[in-house]
């Protein structure tokens, strides 16, 4: 069932595929996580960062915060 949300929201929005997560804090441990490179990226964040996106730094072979 996941897979066909996927394919048909892909087809929906023209594009050649599409990832569903089941919630926006698991959306951004993967995306942080996958994006940022710990040997080319540095981010820069302030205080009042959502704890995902932290949670999303931390993990191995994310960038230096």
């Amino acid at each position: 069932m996941h897979e066909e949300l996927e394919r048909r929201l892909a087809e929906f929005k023209g594009t050649e595929s599409a990832i569903v997560f089941s919630s926006g804090y698991v959306s951004n441990l993967a995306t942080i996580s996958s994006f940022l490179n710990k040997d080319q990226d540095i981010a820069i964040i302030d205080e009042k960062i959502h704890a995902s996106l932290l949670d999303g730094l931390r993990f191995p072979g994310s960038p230096s915060v």
